[in-house]
């Protein structure tokens, strides 16, 4: 051994078997790492597609939405400007109308008042015909009475004899009747005339009345068309007042729709700038993406020269200890060897401490005590038929050396590429500390390709899992280990 400590050899080589693995395991976690950058990356760029393409689409239901609206402002332009003018033109309307219904009610105000005065005069000669007609009466009955009179000294006259029979001379009297008589015909004349002018006269105050009712009518119907005049002119104002906020309303909104058009113009261009970024950032994920297989290629092949060295290097470090082993003087019953304890330094390593040749291998991993009965089982029972398939449970059981299926199996389904997760691992308390659960775990890692990452969830039996070599993963809940 040229003057060397074999169980420093050993070490050395178990520690440099253990930095491989370390190396093996920090190139894998590497490619992992980068693996899960090159999906996250991907996954930013589809969602960056998705933004940029929703924002494309948005800007364009935005332009069509203000073309639409542009079209409907227009329209609304045409209309409020006609609105404009024609309230113009109603409230000129309205205007000249307020103005014939002011004339027309100052027309009939006159009237009203030339009817009255009318009225007036007429009244005033119907007192004058009454008070000529009753004066006319009297002068009738006065002529009747003077008539009778006249005629009563007529008769008088006439019929007087004197002592003689001599009659008088009664031409007086019949003067006095002929004048009687002749002012009652003029009595009756005037009386008759009298009556004409009482008849005209009330017809006059009649008609006069019915010109004051007319023209008190038009004036009301006047005095109601100016205040609906009033009215209308108002409402054509309000109306006029209306239409020009109404353009003025029409023509902000087109100020707001020029400048919506430049923002929609700007949002165009930051999402063709974002399309192109994303573009660009697709085109360097892209060649990231190469540079990632490339370096996947890379681990794949340094994991296989670790795996040979890793193995050259146990062989070693077995071929060391086989090299190193006291020599048996015999054996018992159970399995158990009694080495010789006589000769120096055979159970020593170069004046190191000694070394318990059971342990020895336990150098390279850990190996429970194994039972007869645990030996004799048959633990490469494989229910799937020896071949995997991506996420589907498989299970190795275990069979007695009769053939029968003990209740010791476990679980596992491969999860992806050089990824196998154990589901369960069912040891009953009858078949523990036989070494059946070691034989079961080992029976898998010889069944799995060099390189498969081995993992399971957290659980109760940590020092056992330990012991076989897993490692709880920082940050999670996961146990694995390297095959």
């Amino acid at each position: 051994m040229g003057g060397k400590n074999p169980r420093q050899l050993i070490q050395i080589l178990q520690d440099l078997t253990d930095e491989i693995k370390r190396f093996t395991t920090t190139v894998n976690d590497t490619i992992k790492s980068a693996n899960y950058n090159q999906k996250s990356a991907n996954e930013r760029i589809n969602q960056g597609l998705h933004q940029a393409g929703i924002i494309n689409n948005l800007v364009a239901e935005d332009q069509a939405k203000i073309q639409e609206v542009k079209a409907e402002i227009t329209e609304l332009s045409v209309k409020c400007d006609q609105a404009v003018e024609d309230a113009h033109n109603t409230v000129t309307e309205v205007t000249n109308a307020q103005n014939l219904a002011n004339d027309t009610l100052r027309i009939w105000e006159n009237e009203l008042e030339k009817a009255l005065n009318w009225l007036h005069r007429a009244e005033i000669r119907l007192e004058r015909a009454i008070q000529e007609y009753n004066e006319a009466l009297q002068d009738v009955e006065s002529a009747k009475y003077q008539l009778q009179s006249a005629q009563s000294s007529l008769s008088s006259c006439l019929s007087y004899r004197d002592s003689e029979g001599r009659g008088k001379d009664c031409s007086g009297e019949y003067a006095r009747v002929a004048q009687a008589e002749a002012n009652l015909e003029r009595a009756i004349i005037r009386l008759q005339e009298a009556e004409i002018e009482l008849r005209d006269a009330q017809d006059e105050v009649e008609r006069a009345k019915a010109r004051v009712n007319c023209c008190r009518r038009a004036v009301a119907y006047a005095q109601e068309a100016v205040k609906h005049s009033e009215s209308a002119l108002e409402n054509a104002k309000e109306a006029l007042i209306s239409a020009e906020r109404s353009l003025e309303e029409i023509k902000t909104t087109e100020k707001f729709m020029i400048k919506a058009e430049d923002i929609i113009v700007f949002a165009q261009e930051n999402a063709e700038n974002m399309m192109i970024q994303v573009k660009e950032a697709q085109r360097l994920t892209d060649e990231a993406q190469n540079f990632y297989r490339q370096a996947e290629n890379l681990g794949d092949a340094t994991y296989n020269y670790a795996s040979l060295g890793s193995r050259e290097i146990e062989d070693k470090i077995n071929n060391l200890i086989q090299f190193n082993r006291p020599e048996p003087i015999f054996s018992v019953p159970g399995g158990n060897t009694v080495y010789n304890q006589s000769f120096p330094n055979s159970n020593t390593l170069a004046g190191a401490v000694s070394i318990n040749p059971n342990l020895a291998e336990s150098t390279n991993s850990y190996q429970p005590k194994i039972t007869e009965f645990a030996n004799s089982l048959n633990y490469d029972h494989f229910s799937y038929g020896g071949k995997l398939e991506l996420n589907k449970s498989n299970q190795i059981s275990v069979l007695d050396s009769q053939g029968n299926k003990t209740d010791c199996y476990i679980n596992f389904i491969l999860t992806g590429k050089g990824r196998v997760k154990i589901q369960d691992t069912i040891v009953p308390p009858s078949y523990q500390r036989q070494g059946i659960g070691y034989k079961l775990v080992e029976s898998l890692q010889r069944k799995l390709p060099k390189g498969t990452v081995l993992y399971f969830e957290e659980n109760q039996a940590e020092g056992f899992w330990a012991k076989m070599g897993f490692t709880k993963k920082e940050g999670s809940n996961f146990y694995e280990k390297i095959v």
